[in-house]
């Protein structure tokens, strides 16, 4: 990678890392991306394309932008994201035209882990409205999950085959934007607390 694209990605990585700011990206300057895929978020017939960058190790940049200079330019902008290390890919477009974004790490220690948020265009802003977590518990063979629809208030969480937690939370949907700073929905962190060590014994003995 050239002199110029270093620097460039340097620059990104400090505005990304601020709270209070969304990287400026030279489309030109950055090496290619790791995906692109094409989706219609706001369904006004006109393609966005979002495209997923590495930057660190620790964050990926994702760019929504139109595809071939068409498009709704309100669209036009860059987001810092987890870095992704699942079995995943990190983009993947839903049946409806939802943008679904993943992260997480794959036989990382005792876990897999892999989280991801659904997002939509809602009234001229890229919002996320859905929140997915999942890891598998490598000594116990247990995949616990937590599924959170940030529009209605919904979430249900499982451990695979033995337990099932039908819950609500006020949490509800917030721009892509403040996804780097973005806390864990609590109602998964809540429930996942239900699932300790003895939990695992009693359900999973042969783990």
């Amino acid at each position: 990678m050239s002199l110029l694209k270093n620097l460039l990605l340097v620059a990104g990585l400090t505005l990304a890392t601020s709270a209070h700011s969304q990287p400026i990206v030279d489309y030109d300057a950055m090496p290619d991306p790791v995906q692109t895929v094409l989706t219609d978020l706001d369904g006004d017939g006109e393609l966005e394309a979002t495209s997923v960058f590495a930057l660190n190790d620790r964050y990926d940049i994702v760019t929504i932008r139109p595809f071939e200079n068409r498009g709704d330019r309100d669209f036009d902008a860059a987001f810092v994201v987890p870095i992704n290390q699942s079995d995943f890919d990190t983009l993947e477009i839903q049946a409806n035209g939802n943008l679904r974004i993943y992260w997480g790490c794959f036989a990382c220690g005792r876990y897999h882990s892999t989280s991801s948020v659904t997002v939509d265009a809602r009234d001229g802003e890229i919002k996320i409205i859905g929140y997915d977590d999942s890891y598998a518990d490598r000594i116990y063979a247990a995949v616990i999950t937590c599924s959170v629809n940030l529009l209605t208030g919904d979430a249900i969480v499982q451990a695979d085959d033995v337990d099932k937690q039908v819950l609500t939370t006020n949490e509800r949907s917030y721009p892509l934007s403040a996804l780097s700073t973005a806390t864990f929905p609590q109602v998964c962190r809540s429930a996942y607390a239900r699932y300790d060590e003895d939990f695992m014994v009693q359900n999973y003995p042969d783990g």
